[in-house]
């Protein structure tokens, strides 16, 4: 079922035209990544989204976002700020957050909501000592008392690690188990999620390319060739004897 479509959607930065004639339609409990080089442009359609064209939407910043910005009455902006937070634990940030949404008795989920975001060892953990895609697990966990159906998050900040990878999908699991329909922006083909159907390219004109995960990767995303002389060679081989059993 159909949770947001936008439709010929166009926005200028300065003098130039950073979103044009953008086209998107999303599902409930989909998982959609969002890749481009331009991330001031795919920051500006995130906060769109969640701003103006969804209601019931968060938006999470990455890798520091520990400071929530209210930009609408069914919209989150936690921006990306070097403010003295990192002393707080992990639980201390937590009970900070939800005294700002005026319940204390959120606190008492926070085991739960660091559980669907891969957190739950981290209880104790001082905030600086986290790294970025913890802080982004984070900075996730303490908006889920919210209650919002739909996540749109900014990890254009992350860079590419085995660990991340896995942080980053032990999150968007936990996300999936709660019923979330998730937005995410990332700057690193290889962090898309695995499991997701559908990717998105927002390229460097400004329009926005939706597609099959197999379709796009292919389009954009093409895998390099081998770089060292004896990988080609072994490449050229096994291609050769590929087109040899195809005839």
């Amino acid at each position: 079922m159909e949770i947001l479509k936008i439709e010929d959607m166009s926005f200028r930065i300065g003098e130039r035209t950073a979103l044009k004639n953008i086209n998107l339609e999303v599902d409930e409990r989909e998982i959609l990544p969002v890749l481009g080089a331009d991330r001031e442009a795919k920051r500006a359609l995130l906060r769109l989204i969640a701003g103006g064209h969804l209601k019931n939407a968060l938006y999470v910043n990455c890798p520091e976002a520990v400071l929530g910005i209210r930009l609408s009455q069914d919209a989150y902006y936690a921006e990306c700020a070097r403010i003295p937070f990192g002393f707080m634990t992990v639980k201390q940030y937590f009970r900070y957050s939800t005294a700002l949404l005026g319940d204390q008795r959120l606190a008492a989920r926070l085991p739960f909501y660091l559980e669907k975001t891969g957190m739950a060892s981290k209880l104790n953990v001082k905030l600086k000592r986290l790294s970025p895609a913890a802080l982004l697990a984070v900075s996730v966990a303490v908006r889920l008392p919210e209650q919002k159906p739909v996540l749109v998050i900014n990890a254009d900040g992350l860079t590419f690690s085995r660990a991340c990878a896995a942080q980053l999908n032990r999150m968007l699991k936990g996300l999936t188990e709660l019923g979330k329909t998730v937005i995410l922006s990332v700057s690193d083909p290889r962090l898309a999620p695995e499991g997701t159907g559908r990717l998105a390219v927002l390229k460097r004109d400004g329009c926005l390319d939706a597609g099959t995960r197999a379709e796009m990767t292919e389009k954009y995303f093409p895998a390099e060739p081998p770089k060292c002389s004896s990988c080609r060679l072994a490449a050229a081989l096994k291609l050769k004897a590929g087109q040899k059993r195809a005839v």
